[in-house]
Formats: structure tokens, sequence, C-alpha cells
């Protein structure tokens, strides 16, 4: 399984629209970004990447890398169609379990 992630700094006291990332003029972006996870589909010959915090947010490639790149458009569809309806964007949190820390 191959896994791309960012974490969080810490809790966000701004409005729900507010907490999408948004690229810099580079593209890159200019705080914590959503965790993405890839995994192949047996069932499609490819893979599927997908962003947990972005509810059905998630696309196919027959690489790893192109199915990356599908999401990463997905995700930008997502934010701007979510934006452009005035629906809440959910923070970026999502941590899969083997990179949270006991307390």
């Amino acid at each position: 399984m191959v896994e791309t992630r960012q974490e969080s700094d810490g809790e966000d006291q701004r409005a729900p629209s507010e907490h999408a990332p948004r690229p810099r003029k580079s593209g890159a972006m200019n705080m914590a970004d959503y965790h993405i996870n890839i995994f192949p589909s047996e069932e499609d010959g490819g893979y599927i990447a997908d962003i947990p915090d972005l509810e059905s947010c998630s696309a196919f490639g027959q690489t790893p890398e192109e199915a990356l790149a599908e999401v990463e458009r997905a995700k930008e569809a997502w934010l701007e169609a979510a934006r452009k309806e005035g629906k809440p964007i959910p923070p970026p949190s999502y941590r899969p379990a083997i990179y949270q820390t006991s307390r």
C-alpha cells in the first residue's frame, strides 16, 4: 500500500469553509493538506486513491502516481463545488491509526 499524508498542526477555530487548503501561486499548499489513501484495486486492475475527510472524494489510475494525480484533481473539484454551493468544508483531520500516538 502506498500512502501520503500531511497532518494538521492543531485545532483551528475558523469557520468550516475557511479550513480548505488553498494553493499559493506556485501551486503548493499554504497549510496542512488532506490525507490521501492509495491502494490497489484487483477488481479494476489499477489503483484507487481517496481522501477520507472529503466524503465520496476518490479517483482511479493505472498506477499509484496516476491515481494520486486524479484524486488531486477530484479534490480541487470537490472543494470548488462546496465553496460555490456554500457548503461546509471539513478541516484536514484524518490520521490513520499507524500515525496516532497514545497519550
